[in-house]
């Protein structure tokens, strides 16, 4: 009983179910004084270099991606006309009644700091949605963009109330990933980093495995997004740069930029008939990807963070999300 008042109280709390109901499934969109239209709104996004995709008549979706990291949001305009709606949807839930109370309290708590936007549970499909309301009057291309960017910071910086493992059943057993906004793996300092003569490769490992092949040196030779390969000048004026190696118990990566860095754990499998290779980090969790290790070539394509692992090696297909050609320097 006591869990059943509990869930019940959060539930009118946080609106399970939805934002209001008459936004749900609109009829028409009249449009007031000074407002636009969903035409127009489209118009404005594609001008913006959003793409956006048309889910409906009334709904798009655009993608904004910073660190590798793709942000979904939907935008829609309400009923009357008055709001446009942006909207981003987070993994079902897969049992909402035994979700720990501690969850839901953050979520009410964190809404009193984000508003207007705000969290809410649908029951009809399990998913805690974010939802912000934009006013609909005298906008401009240059406001859309900032109310866009302004809703996708508020994602990011929010992911330690929404990700998936705080909804998690009570009693569940989990490894915790720290959130987004934490450190993320601390680099190596240059002397820690074991050079080419003297590996600390963990012991019996084979030495002529593709694990030791990783910690051989690499050049970045060409990055290829979505299957539109980065111009020459761009890779000369980000120096991207990557370094595999052993700390005595698996493998990592140091990749660079002029303006980034960061280090990640690599686990290979060399096994399946294409070769599997998955970077996680705190930043970005588990990122998946395929590679094909030859003499002197090394390439990898990746998977969009959280979407499956690439089912063939095509750096030319917009299917894959990022894929690196490194080549061993002459």
């Amino acid at each position: 009983m006591g869990r059943l008042l509990v869930t019940c109280i959060i539930g009118a709390c946080l609106g399970l179910g939805s934002a209001p109901a008459d936004e749900k499934l609109p009829l028409m969109r009249p449009i007031p004084s000074g407002a636009i239209s969903t035409d127009i709104l489209g118009k404005w996004l594609r001008e913006l270099g959003y793409e956006p995709k048309v889910l409906s008549t009334q709904v798009f979706q655009v993608e904004i991606v910073r660190d590798r990291w793709p942000v979904y949001i939907l935008l829609s305009l309400s009923n009357d006309g008055s709001r446009i709606w942006l909207e981003s949807k987070f993994s079902p839930i897969a049992e909402p009644d035994r979700v720990p109370p501690k969850a839901w309290k953050q979520l009410l708590e964190i809404n009193d700091v984000i508003g207007p936007a705000h969290f809410s549970f649908d029951s009809t499909d399990r998913r805690i949605h974010l939802y912000c309301p934009v006013k609909n009057h005298s906008l401009t291309q240059e406001l859309v963009r900032k109310e866009l960017d302004r809703f996708d910071n508020t994602v990011r910086q929010t992911q330690q109330y929404w990700r998936g493992e705080n909804f998690l059943p009570e009693g569940t057993s989990v490894v915790k990933v720290p959130p987004k906004n934490d450190a993320p793996l601390p680099l190596l300092k240059p002397e820690e980093i074991p050079n080419k003569a003297v590996p600390a490769l963990p012991v019996g490992l084979d030495k002529s495995s593709d694990a030791v092949r990783f910690s051989e040196k690499w050049q970045i030779q060409e990055i290829w997004i979505k299957g539109t390969k980065t111009p020459d000048n761009v890779l000369q004026k980000n120096k991207p740069e990557v370094r595999f190696f052993h700390d005595g118990t698996g493998i990592y990566a140091q990749l660079k930029s002029i303006d980034n860095e960061r280090t990640v754990k690599v686990k290979i499998d060399h096994k399946p008939k294409l070769r599997e290779i998955d970077f996680i980090s705190p930043l970005n969790g588990e990122e998946l990807g395929v590679y094909q290790l030859d003499e002197k070539k090394l390439t990898i394509c990746f998977a969009a963070p959280g979407q499956p692992r690439p089912t063939r090696m095509a750096i030319q297909d917009k299917e894959t999300w990022i894929a690196f050609v490194l080549n061993q320097p002459k």
